[in-house]
């Protein structure tokens, strides 16, 4: 005589599988796998401090939290890709950002909207060397507005691995603010 629910526990002893269950179902969100089980270290660290189950609400915040970071040492203000006139393979990126409280615009070239961004900040002195080495996007929903979301992993030579998320209208707008997301937490 008991009426059925869908639900999905979870708490310090949970796996990956539900987090990625209620990412997914819940906010449209499917994470790469590696970003996925350093997440869950996080959740369940939550968890263990919280000493109860935590709600899929606050397992959105935690991963937004953690990997959302478009405010720090960078903060991107705009951000336009351009193809060169006489070559439309090479992008002229010009960015417009404060960088320690310090308003400025950057510009570079390279072989794609995300390379001329990359070139642009690693002018930065503050910017330690890093190789962009995954690199996944998505949308969240199926209309023709959907929102884009990036997932970016920076690896640098002192602190090793350092995933960053970004949202946005379209993809690249995701994507820059995915890398500034991931250097900001290099620089935490």
């Amino acid at each position: 005589g008991r009426s059925y629910e869908r639900f999905i526990r979870i708490n310090s002893q949970s796996g990956k599988g539900g987090i990625a269950h209620v990412l997914s179902s819940e906010y449209g969100v499917k994470l790469p796998r590696k970003l996925l089980g350093e997440l869950s270290g996080h959740v369940q660290a939550f968890a263990d401090e919280q000493a109860r189950e935590v709600s899929s609400a606050e397992v959105w915040d935690i991963f937004r939290q953690v990997y959302l970071r478009e405010k720090g040492v960078l903060t991107i203000l705009n951000y336009w890709p351009r193809p060169q006139a006489d070559d439309p393979n090479v992008i002229q990126g010009e960015v417009q950002l404060v960088c320690n409280g310090e308003e400025m615009r950057l510009f570079a070239a390279g072989n794609g909207p995300i390379a001329a961004f990359v070139h642009a900040i690693r002018q930065l002195p503050v910017v330690p060397e890093f190789t962009l080495t995954e690199y996944e996007e998505d949308a969240i929903g199926a209309s023709a507005d959907a929102e884009a979301i990036t997932y970016v992993r920076l690896t640098d030579a002192e602190d090793g691995n350092h995933y960053g998320i970004g949202f946005g209208a379209n993809i690249d707008q995701a994507a820059v603010r995915a890398i500034v997301s991931s250097v900001n937490r290099m620089l935490a």
